[in-house]
C-alpha cells in the first residue's frame, strides 16, 4: 500500500495518477518493499509514473 495523489483524469474504469519516484531516506523500515524498489530506482533524470487504479467498493 502506497501514497497515491488525486486523480489527473480517467481512463476507462480506471482513475489516473502520477508521481516521479525519488530515492527515500527517512522512515525505510515502514515502506512496502516493491514501493521502496521503484522509489530508489529514480534518478534526476526519472519521469513520472502514471499509476492507473479503481476503488474498493467494499471501502467505506
Amino acid at each position: 500500500m502506497f501514497s497515491i495523489g488525486n486523480p489527473i483524469c480517467l481512463y476507462g474504469d480506471y482513475f489516473v495518477t502520477s508521481f516521479i519516484p525519488v530515492p527515500i531516506k527517512e522512515n525505510v523500515h515502514l515502506l512496502n518493499k516493491e514501493y521502496l524498489k521503484i522509489m530508489n530506482a529514480g534518478t534526476d533524470d526519472t519521469n513520472p509514473a502514471l499509476v492507473f487504479y479503481k476503488l474498493n467498493p467494499a471501502y467505506e
